[in-house]
């Protein structure tokens, strides 16, 4: 995650930071949850949906590599056998885990990140 890049798009509000970091906490668990049962569902367009929301949240954070791993899966034209499409998801998660590693540590830091 850039954290100057999001204080830049935040106009450099760190108590708003702080409201979307703890929205993030509480909405991206069921965000990629919604993927994953898309995903065993082998429901192309609930995957490609979900994608969708995932991929505005992680460019709100700036964080590139959640945010193209997400692109990648709402671009998708086909589901196949699902191989691909699960390999990128379990990519996303793995991301978006550290999003929200990045997120809990600025969080509790009394200075620097978001404070």
């Amino acid at each position: 995650m850039d954290f100057e890049l999001l204080m830049e798009r935040l106009g450099g509000d760190t108590e708003l930071a702080r409201e979307l970091a703890d929205l993030y906490l509480v909405e991206y668990p069921k965000q990629l949850a919604d993927l994953q049962s898309a995903v065993r569902a082998g429901d192309l367009k609930r995957v490609q949906q979900a994608a969708h929301k995932i991929k505005g949240t992680a460019r709100n954070f700036a964080a590139a590599p959640a945010e193209e791993c997400a692109r990648a899966l709402e671009e998708s034209k086909e589901f196949g056998d699902g191989a691909a499409i699960a390999e990128i998801t379990n990519r996303l998660s793995d991301e978006l885990q550290l999003l929200q590693a990045a997120l809990e540590q600025a969080l509790a830091r009394k200075t620097g990140g978001i404070s």
